[in-house]
C-alpha cells in the first residue's frame, strides 16, 4: 500500500501523529515512568478502500529528560482504487498483469482494482539531553508489507536559547524503499498488461509477494526549524523542508489510456512513466494561541517541487475545554494543489508518446476538505480517552478542457469521499 496508494499513507500518517502528539497535556506531567498511548483506527473511501490501523507506543524515561519509545502499527487494507485508466462510455475490460485475471468496468465509472495487503510498521525513538540547552532524538524505522519494504534513519537536534524562549532544530533523514510487484515491475510506457509467464496460485497480483528485494528507491531530507515563544499566550514555530528521491518512483499498478483522438474510445493502456528523481520543499508556519481557557492552533504549508505540483494547506483546529477534564476539538482543513507537468488523463492513439506521462489522480489538479471532531476526556491527571470522525472530500477536474469526443459525456475525475474513525487512549504507568 505504501507505494500503491500513499495518498491513503499521508491521510493516515496524520491521524496517527495526531494520535501520538495530542496528549500533551498528560507529558507535561511526566518526569519519569512508563508512559503507553494506543488508537485503533478506521479509514473508509466511499465505494473504495478501507483500512483498519491499530498504533500502540511505549514511551520509557530512563532517567531525566532522556525517552526510549517504542511504536507499532498495523495496516489491514481491502477495497478498490482508481487503476488510472480514463471512464468511457462503454464497457472497459481490464486484465492483471499475469494474465490470469479479468474485470469490467461499466459505461460512465472510474475503472477501479481491486487489492487486498498488510503493513506492519515499526520505530525506535532515542530522545536524549546532550547539554542543558540541547537535545537529541534518534530514530530507526522499518517498515514491510507484500510488494514494499522500507528501512530508515533520522536524527533531529534542537538547541535551546534565550531562557528556553527560542528552540532552534535541525533534522536530516534517510529512507531505503524495495518496490517488488509480482512478476517485476513494468517497463515504462509499455503496453499493458506485459506478457509474462502465466500464475498457477489464482491469487491475485497485488496480493502476492515477490522474492527479493526489487526496484530501489532512495530518500533523504532535511529540516530547519524555529520555534519562539512570543509571550505567555502565543507560541510560533516556522519550519523548512527539503526532500529528494531517487530510483524507481513509477506506480506499477498505475496505467494510462490511449484514445482514439475523434471519438475519445480507448483503444489500449500503457503503464505511467514518471521521473526518476523528485526534489519537494516545503514552508510551515504554525501559530499556538492560549486563550483563558481553550487553545487554538492555526497552521499552513506550501509546497512545491520539480514534477510541478504547487499545494497550499491551511489547517484549523480549536480546543474547547468543557469543565476542565472534558474537551471538544473541532478540525478544519483545506488543501489545493496545481497538477504535475506530466499528468494525462489519457494520452491521443497516433501521437508521439511523451518521455513521462501519468494518470494518477493523486497527481492531478485536485481541492480537498477536511472537517472533524474529537471529543476528548481525562479519567486522571495521568490518564486519558478521544473519539475522533472526520469527512473528507476530494475534488478535480470532472469536465477538463481537452477533453476528447465521448469523454466530455463523462466524469473524469469523480469525487472522492473519505471518513475517519478513531479511538485514542494515553495512560502513564
Amino acid at each position: 500500500m505504501q507505494l500503491k496508494y500513499p495518498s491513503i499513507r499521508l491521510a493516515l500518517a496524520r491521524a496517527t501523529y495526531t494520535l501520538i502528539s495530542g496528549s500533551t497535556a498528560v507529558q507535561a506531567n511526566i518526569d519519569d515512568g512508563l508512559k503507553t498511548e494506543g488508537a485503533a483506527l478506521v479509514y473508509s473511501e466511499t465505494g473504495r478502500v478501507s483500512v483498519f490501523e491499530p498504533v500502540i507506543q511505549t514511551t520509557s524515561t530512563r532517567r531525566e529528560d532522556e525517552t526510549l519509545s517504542l511504536r507499532v502499527v498495523i495496516d489491514i487494507m481491502s477495497g478498490a482504487s482508481p487503476s488510472g485508466a480514463a471512464p468511457a462510455t462503454s464497457v472497459q475490460t481490464f486484465t492483471s498483469p499475469s494474465g490470469g485475471k479479468q474485470s469490467t468496468t461499466a459505461p460512465y465509472k472510474l475503472p477501479l482494482q481491486d487489492f487486498s495487503d498488510q503493513r506492519v510498521a515499526l520505530s525506535l525513538d532515542w530522545d536524549t539531553p546532550w547539554s542543558p540547552t540541547q537535545k537529541n532524538l534518534l530514530g530507526v524505522n522499518f517498515s514491510k508489507e507484500t510488494d514494499y519494504t522500507s528501512f530508515g534513519l533520522s536524527d533531529n537536534l534542537r538547541t535551546e536559547l534565550n531562557d528556553k524562549l527560542t528552540t532552534l532544530t535541525l533534522g536530516v533523514a534517510a529512507n531505503v524503499d524495495g518496490v517488488s510487484p509480482a512478476g517485476g515491475a513494468p517497463q515504462a510506457l509499455a503496453v499493458f498488461p506485459a506478457p509474462t509467464a502465466p500464475s498457477n496460485s489464482g491469487d491475485d497480483d497485488n496480493e502476492r509477494e515477490s522474492d527479493d528485494f526489487g526496484e530501489l528507491k532512495l530518500n533523504a531530507s532535511t529540516l530547519i526549524g524555529f520555534t519562539q515563544v512570543v509571550n505567555r499566550r502565543l507560541l510560533m514555530q516556522f519550519n523548512y523542508a527539503l526532500s529528494t528521491s531517487a530510483g524507481y518512483l513509477n506506480d506499477p499498478y498505475k496505467i494510462v489510456s490511449v484514445v482514439n483522438g475523434t471519438t475519445g474510445a480507448p483503444v489500449r493502456y500503457l503503464s505511467e512513466s514518471r521521473p526518476r528523481r523528485r526534489t519537494n520543499q516545503t514552508l510551515f508556519w504554525k501559530g499556538v494561541l492560549h486563550l483563558p481557557d481553550d487553545v487554538v492552533h492555526l497552521s499552513y504549508r506550501y509546497f512545491w517541487d520539480d514534477w510541478g505540483i504547487r499545494a497550499h494547506t491551511a489547517d484549523l483546529e480549536y480546543r474547547l475545554e468543557l469543565g476542565g477534564t472534558h474537551y471538544l476539538r473541532p478540525h478544519l482543513r483545506y488543501h489545493v494543489q496545481t497538477g504535475a507537468d506530466f499528468y494525462r488523463h489519457s494520452l491521443v492513439d497516433g501521437a508521439a508518446l511523451p518521455h513521462y506521462a501519468s494518470a494518477d489522480y493523486r497527481l492531478a489538479a485536485l481541492t480537498s476538505y477536511t472537517v472533524g471532531l474529537k471529543y476528548g476526556f481525562r479519567i486522571s491527571a495521568n490518564t486519558q480517552f478521544g473519539f475522533r470522525v472526520e469527512r473528507i472530500l476530494q475534488t478535480g477536474a470532472h469536465h477538463p478542457a481537452d477533453a476528447i469526443g465521448a469523454q466530455r459525456q463523462v466524469d473524469m475525475y469523480p469525487n472522492l469521499e473519505a471518513y475517519i474513525f478513531q479511538i485514542d487512549f494515553s495512560a502513564l504507568f
